[in-house]
């Protein structure tokens, strides 16, 4: 899926709320999906059936189930786990590919603005309030994609701390840039 570009500012996202089944802080959850992303990005072309499983509920399936309907964030695991190990690699490197695209264009504006607003626009993160009010973003379970669900985590992390994103915040490019946008592709490389 080649996402669109758009030119909006982060601040036209809409603003309605999903209320989460527990309640969850806001920072926590950003560091997560920044931390699963990574993850991803860092270690998936080395991965396995085995691995691929061991992320998707470990790192990926906490985050989902806050807002999953029932029963929905199970579906593919079963798919997954009695597909081939050619079929689950084959999988692992075009998702990887594709998300290292989609990670690199991050640099530009437009396309990070559009990937948040796209991301939300599909049903892939939902926005929450934690108790102390503070705003956050979540991945839903409504991605089936591998890659979808890699692009989601990058969209909760980045429209929860824009201001490490300064390509979005209108700020040069500094060591805080490079320390979120270009750690998924440092990590990568």
């Amino acid at each position: 899926m080649n996402l669109p570009t758009y030119s909006v500012p982060l601040g036209s996202i809409p603003t309605s709320f999903v209320h989460l089944r527990t309640p969850l802080d806001a920072a926590s959850v950003a560091d997560a999906c920044r931390s699963a992303a990574l993850a991803f990005a860092r270690d998936a072309p080395d991965w396995r059936r085995s691995d691929l499983l061991r992320w998707l509920r470990n790192a990926y399936l906490p985050l989902t189930r806050h807002t999953a309907m029932d029963g929905a964030e199970t579906a593919d695991f079963t798919a997954i786990a009695s597909a081939s190990e050619a079929s689950v690699r084959a999988i692992l490197s075009a998702a990887h590919s594709e998300a290292r695209s989609r990670l690199e264009r991050l640099r530009d504006r437009r396309y990070a603005e559009g990937l948040g607003l796209t991301m939300f626009s599909f049903g892939f993160i939902a926005r929450f309030e934690d108790s102390s009010g503070a705003v956050g973003w979540i991945p839903t379970s409504r991605p089936r994609r591998l890659v979808d669900r890699v692009s989601s985590l990058v969209a909760a992390d980045l429209l929860a701390r824009p201001v490490d994103y300064p390509t979005i915040a209108g700020v040069e490019t500094s060591s805080r840039h490079r320390a979120a946008v270009g750690a998924y592709l440092l990590e990568v490389a």
